[in-house]
């Protein structure tokens, strides 16, 4: 049947090379099954008022496997308008409970922040 599918043009390397790939896009897709980082922000505090210089304190849980997580911290003045932003890499193990501390000097026209912790590592850095 092979032999029927293949031209004078077609080579036995361009039929394995397009199998190669078939088998390369296969792969990559089973990679979403893999088990990634998956933090979420258990809860942050600030140590003094939210004006000026302040120090907050976010206490990230990796309910997934280790891997690298970005938190950042936000001064917001609405949903969508960011007026600073801080943000601090870490490593964390499977099932890991951190608390990290950010310094952010907050603007006098901040109403709000806004803390995240998002996987760094694949798949998690594409799923979330």
């Amino acid at each position: 049947m092979l032999d029927t599918y293949m031209s004078d043009k077609s080579t036995r390397r361009t039929v394995l090379k397009a199998l190669g790939g078939a088998v390369g896009v296969g792969a990559l897709g089973l990679g979403i099954f893999v088990k990634s980082t998956e933090p979420i922000v258990g809860d942050h505090s600030a140590n003094s008022e939210l004006l000026g210089e302040t120090e907050f304190t976010v206490r990230v849980f990796n309910r997934g496997a280790k891997g690298n997580v970005l938190v950042s911290l936000e001064a917001i003045e609405s949903p969508t308008v960011v007026l600073e932003k801080v943000t601090k890499e870490i490593h964390m193990t499977q099932s890991e409970r951190r608390d990290v501390t950010l310094t952010m000097n907050v603007p006098e026209d901040a109403s709000d922040v806004r803390v995240t912790a998002t996987a760094l590592d694949f798949p998690g850095n594409i799923l979330n």
